[in-house]
């Protein structure tokens, strides 16, 4: 057998851990609590932006209306060609739908056999109509819609990232979105999303290519 001899601490000397030791594991324990800490601040503030209602699936985006739009136009006209779209968001707003840019949608297609304007909904329910035809003189600016690649709820983000705050803000606030190529430089296709006050004042708008999804200045 075999025996291990021990050094005694000296005065004043303990068998633990040195000081310094404990004061490190101290902090790190410290630091291990804020981090904790920060990431729940983090994951808290993440969910309560997120809309608490669910989003029936079936109101559409301007892109899933479109093809149901299109074809009826074109049961009238082949040539039908598309001019600009409108959706809006009246007060009451569903921020849900709103964020993922979800809403009825009105599409203005242009029929060159008969000089007309026809003004095609899509509803909240996804039902497709002809709301109402104009006879319109000069062939309009028409839309490319090979250029479009931003959905109405793409373009909703960097809009709600400058104007939630004002939605929020102003009483009997409404929202409106219009896909169009007016007021653009170049005729670039564009979201163009405003927020109104219940005079139809304009409170906040941002513009946003539709090919790029960049903000327009």
């Amino acid at each position: 057998m075999s025996f291990q001899y021990l050094t005694p601490a000296g005065p004043g000397k303990t068998s633990g851990p040195p000081v310094t030791l404990l004061i490190i594991g101290g902090l790190l324990a410290l630091m291990a609590v804020a981090c904790l800490a920060v990431i729940a601040v983090l994951v808290f503030s993440q969910s309560a932006a997120r809309p608490s209602e669910p989003v029936p699936v079936d109101i559409p985006s301007a892109r899933d209306g479109y093809p149901d739009a299109l074809k009826i136009a074109r049961q009238n006209d082949l040539q039908a060609v598309l001019v600009s779209i409108a959706g809006a968001w009246t007060p009451n707003i569903s921020h849900a739908a709103l964020a993922e840019g979800r809403t009825g949608w009105t599409y203005y297609i242009f029929l060159p056999a008969t000089q007309q304007m026809a003004a095609i909904v899509v509803d909240r329910a996804g039902s497709a109509r002809i709301a109402s035809t104009q006879k319109w003189q000069t062939p309009p600016d028409v839309l490319d819609d090979q250029t479009w690649a931003i959905d109405s709820g793409q373009g909703m983000v960097p809009f709600l990232q400058k104007c939630d705050s004002a939605i929020s803000a102003t009483s009997g606030s409404q929202v409106q979105a219009w896909l169009t190529t007016a007021k653009t430089q170049g005729g670039r296709l564009a979201w163009r999303y405003t927020v109104m006050a219940s005079d139809e004042s304009v409170v906040c708008e941002v513009a946003v290519d539709a090919q790029t999804g960049q903000v327009k200045q």
